[in-house]
């Protein structure tokens, strides 16, 4: 479990890396995460911290995560499914609830 966890962790890794060079090649904003969906839209708030999360190499991850519970955790295939999403869902929850804080420090 831990190479596992090691593994996907590289996936993150390498998407902040990405993102962060990109950035400073083209003297971006590094609060919006190129490969997201926010890059896209623009949006600010508790839908911009929302649309910050669905990122490629968030979804690479969620991927991974699934396959791993599934051949290192031996678990079934729904169950590791409904494991992930339930991950995903709940980072979505804490990223609407980091917007909606940020949203109300600027007043």
């Amino acid at each position: 479990m831990l190479s596992f966890t090691i593994f996907t962790s590289f996936i993150t890794i390498i998407g902040q890396i990405l993102n962060q060079l990109i950035i400073m090649a083209i003297d971006g904003d590094p609060a919006i995460m190129l490969t997201s969906v926010n890059s896209f839209v623009g949006a600010d708030g508790v839908l911009g911290a929302v649309l910050s999360t669905i990122e490629v190499f968030t979804i690479w991850y969620y991927i991974l995560l699934t396959m791993g519970l599934i051949i290192v955790g031996k678990l079934s295939k729904p169950a590791a499914t409904i494991i992930t999403i339930v991950f995903f869902v709940l980072g979505l929850l804490f990223a609407a609830l980091g917007g909606a804080i940020e949203g109300m420090t600027q007043f």
